[in-house]
């Protein structure tokens, strides 16, 4: 979501586009495995009629899906805590070093330490490096 401004830089409300809005921070945040959190949805701009309007509800739908994601989030952590390696990032063979028909994956630890390995693109989809019973030792860089 972008945010719009005057040619002299006010914000805009998302809602009615007149000048002088203020962003509207999510109470609600997400509290991710590596220690981070962010609020759980982007800060709408409102002006203050707006806000009256509808800012008593405007962050309800928020609640229970931060409480959720860091319920997963929390999961996540139990699991890196127990020496899995998690899919921090992946590669088509669009890449130089990634054969037709694989994907190159990336697995990080709890401590950031990398293990990289080649999925055949028909196993690829699990979120740990144990779930990879076809998995090739792989070196990104050539």
């Amino acid at each position: 979501m972008g945010y719009s401004y005057t040619r002299s830089g006010r914000l805009c409300c998302d809602n009615c586009g007149q000048e002088g809005a203020h962003k509207r921070k999510c109470p609600h945040h997400v509290y991710y495995a590596d220690g981070s959190s962010l609020p759980y949805c982007p800060a709408p701009a409102l002006c203050s009629l707006c806000y009256t309007e509808h800012g008593k509800n405007l962050h309800n739908q928020c609640e229970e899906s931060a409480r959720r994601l860091t319920k997963e989030e929390a999961c996540i952590l139990v699991q890196l805590k127990a020496g899995r390696y998690k899919v921090t990032a992946a590669w088509g063979s669009w890449h130089e070093t990634v054969p037709t028909d694989f994907v190159g994956v990336r697995f990080e630890d709890i401590n950031g330490a990398s293990e990289y390995r080649l999925i055949p693109d028909a196993d690829y989809g699990a979120r740990w490096l144990d779930e990879y019973v076809n998995a090739q030792p792989w070196k990104p860089h050539a």
